[in-house]
């Protein structure tokens, strides 16, 4: 076989390199041969260090900056949050008659009220600060605030890797993987750290461990080759280092995700959508942010792929922080997708409409598309289909009433709640009556029962207490039933 011909070629004359890149070449798989092995071999020629994954979200020019803005941020909240506490203990200490804990309360929210927060918190603290944040903090957090945590922290690891701070990035990443961070190259950063650290053969062993999960990642194969190469492994250097770059060559030699971003962009404005599409995705798997699962969800529309763009906008819904461009995205191809179905049923092809109305429903689920779904399936004399989405239509008719209605009994009882602190109690009464005609509840019952005892109005009270009796009653009946 091909890679004997190669072994014997170059136990012949082991002075000619070129048989062992060919040799290389055979075991990677990669079906180049002589200058091809050598043209893609020469990018890493001169390469003394390994090749990093781009900082995940670059948010300012300067690190320092963007560490800063997360901090002062986080310690914004953490203060409103202290001040809370302290007003609660003050109310509870007023309600106990502990005049010097309110006192001392009292001084304390004043100090806190005055205490101003740092613009700058200088480079180490804030470091420091930043990681901490991870084990202190977390659960306070909101799901993009931990996101962006983590993204900083991420990125401070690539940074202190650069700057030759090794210990200090492993902690980072370290951090993050006990966090169970989704960061897509954390585990990456943990070897290559620990490769600078001396554990050679541990990281070298984690990275090949890491390529069986995926066999084409360019970070993977390419590091692997250098450390095969640093080791003076040559043959299994060049084989990692052939077929990273043979990866690469469907990338176009890009190794960071904002040069792949950008020839992405460069093939959209020639016209290969396919293409664009492709790498756009591959992006996708990395850098995982709203913005390019909008744009991946345009292009899938635009190529007819509506069940796919429909999964895009979604991942685009979850993630994002302002939300609304994904749902009017979803909401546009919902109503362009329900235009086409009606389209389908009116010219008969009712197979084609009812798959589309089943592709609507994973967007969203109205009473007007249940019903006129409900009609195709009837058509289609589907009628077991038909009777679900129809009961279905139903229930979500009845359910959009209770819960017009408990809005409409909410603002009634907010106006009865403010008239009563007013002592206006006549304004109070109407408000509350006509809070419990929408809906009668314990909670209206109990201060229309309230204001008819303060104001001796034994007659109102006692008709309250019948209507509530009765509704208990026939309440009850219909639970039975």
């Amino acid at each position: 076989d091909a890679n004997n011909y190669y072994k014997k070629a170059y136990s012949l004359n082991r002075r000619c390199p070129i048989a062992l890149q060919n040799l290389a070449a055979s075991l990677a798989q990669v079906t180049k041969y002589d200058q091809e092995v050598q043209l893609l071999l020469k990018q890493y020629a001169n390469f003394s260090d390994f090749i990093l994954p781009d900082p995940v979200v670059p948010l300012k020019p300067h690190l320092q900056e963007s560490i800063n803005e997360i901090l002062i941020d986080d310690l914004k909240v953490q203060k409103n949050e202290l001040l809370q506490e302290l007003i609660l203990e003050k109310e509870i200490g007023l309600i106990e008659g502990n005049l010097n804990k309110v006192q001392q309360l009292k001084q304390t929210i004043h100090t806190q009220l005055n205490q101003e927060i740092p613009h700058d918190l200088g480079e180490e603290k804030s470091r420091i600060s930043l990681v901490n944040m991870l084990e202190l903090r977390w659960i306070c957090l909101k799901k993009q605030q931990q996101k962006s945590l983590e993204n900083m922290v991420f990125d401070l690891g690539l940074h202190e890797f650069k700057a030759g701070n090794y210990a200090m990035a492993l902690n980072r990443f370290e951090k993050l993987k006990s966090n169970q961070s989704r960061i897509y190259y954390v585990d990456l950063m943990i070897h290559l750290v620990s490769w600078k650290l001396g554990l050679q053969e541990e990281a070298l062993e984690g990275l090949k461990d890491l390529l069986e999960q995926d066999s084409t990642d360019r970070f993977l194969l390419i590091n692997i080759g250098l450390m095969f190469r640093k080791t003076g492994n040559i043959l299994q250097g060049y084989r990692f280092l052939i077929k990273g770059a043979a990866e690469l060559e469907i990338l176009q030699g890009q190794h960071s995700c904002s040069e792949i971003y950008s020839l992405a962009d460069k093939l959209l404005l020639l016209g290969n959508r396919k293409e664009a599409t492709r790498l756009f995705l591959f992006i996708a798997r990395e850098v995982d942010t709203d913005g390019i699962w909008e744009k991946i969800g345009v292009l899938q529309i635009q190529a007819e792929e509506y069940p796919q763009a429909i999964n895009s906008f979604k991942t685009a819904l979850q993630i994002s922080q302002t939300p609304n461009k994904a749902k009017e995205r979803l909401d546009e191809l919902h109503d362009f997708l329900v235009t086409e179905a009606e389209d389908y049923r009116i010219h008969k092809r009712f197979p084609k409409a009812a798959k589309l109305w089943e592709l609507i429903f994973e967007i969203k689920r109205t009473p007007e598309g249940l019903q006129k779904a409900s009609r195709v399936y009837s058509l289609l004399g589907q009628q077991e289909r038909a009777s679900e989405l129809s009961e279905e239509q139903v229930q979500m008719l009845s359910q959009s009433k209770l819960k017009a209605q408990g809005k409409k009994q909410q603002i009634l009882m907010n106006a009865g709640k403010d008239f009563l602190k007013a002592k206006d109690y006549n304004k109070a009464i109407h408000f509350f009556q006509e809070a419990f005609l929408v809906t009668p509840t314990e909670d209206c019952f109990r201060y229309l029962c309230l204001i008819y005892k303060s104001l001796n109005q034994k007659r109102a009270l006692s008709r309250l207490i019948e209507q509530w009796r009765s509704f208990r009653r026939n309440r009850t009946i219909s639970l039975i039933s």
